[in-house]
């Protein structure tokens, strides 16, 4: 895949990313936007969740934006704990939409734990999204608002997730209507650590067919 540095602001924040274009690509492509962990926690978009994500979608013919959240180097700002990275990810989805070679039509949205949750939490401005991608996502972001989101929805989460308990997350999806498909995976932790092909390899699938 081909990977080109790119460079934007959310207001007066710069914020820096990676676009992947898979090789041999021709004509408009599907795109998603990765969004990585806490940044208090380490957490970048060369993440091995983001990563192993960003190689899988390529390979099924899928473009990837990863970007940082304000609050990892070399950002001159904070981590606002979700409120200013809604705005992030906002920034990052107009750069994305304008991008030569991009179907505007075909763009979905994956995060991982925290990344998860500045989705989940600024759904109402993504509207241009037809499609979500939600590893390990905290419970607390699993508000209303689902309910009234028609977008296709994956939720992943390891069967070891210490974070995540697994059957809470399933059986509060069942309260919710819409087009939801969860996906519970053997021996994987929140980290994801030895498990990242696998749990890729089910999120570039879905994304093939829901967009």
């Amino acid at each position: 895949m081909g990977q080109t540095p790119i460079s934007f602001k959310n207001k007066k924040t710069d914020l820096e990313g990676i676009l992947s274009i898979p090789n041999g690509a021709l004509g408009l492509l599907p795109a998603a936007i990765l969004c990585h962990p806490h940044p208090l926690f380490g957490g970048n978009m060369d993440n091995n969740v983001i990563i192993a994500i960003a190689t899988a979608l390529n390979s099924k013919g899928i473009a990837t934006l990863r970007f940082n959240f304000k609050g990892v180097a070399p950002s001159e700002s904070i981590s606002s704990n979700g409120v200013s990275e809604q705005e992030d990810l906002a920034s990052a989805l107009k750069v994305l939409r304008n991008l030569p070679g991009i179907d505007r039509k075909r763009l979905g949205l994956v995060g991982y734990s925290f990344g998860a949750q500045i989705i989940l939490l600024g759904l109402k401005k993504y509207s241009s999204i037809k499609t979500l991608a939600l590893i390990s996502p905290p419970l607390s972001a699993l508000g209303p608002n689902l309910n009234k989101d028609d977008k296709y929805k994956l939720f992943v989460v390891g069967s070891k997730d210490g974070l995540i308990e697994p059957n809470a997350l399933k059986e509060r999806l069942k309260t919710l209507s819409g087009a939801i498909t969860f996906r519970e995976m053997p021996g994987a932790n929140h980290s994801w650590q030895g498990h990242e092909g696998n749990m890729a390899s089910q999120v570039a699938e879905f994304l093939e067919t829901s967009l």
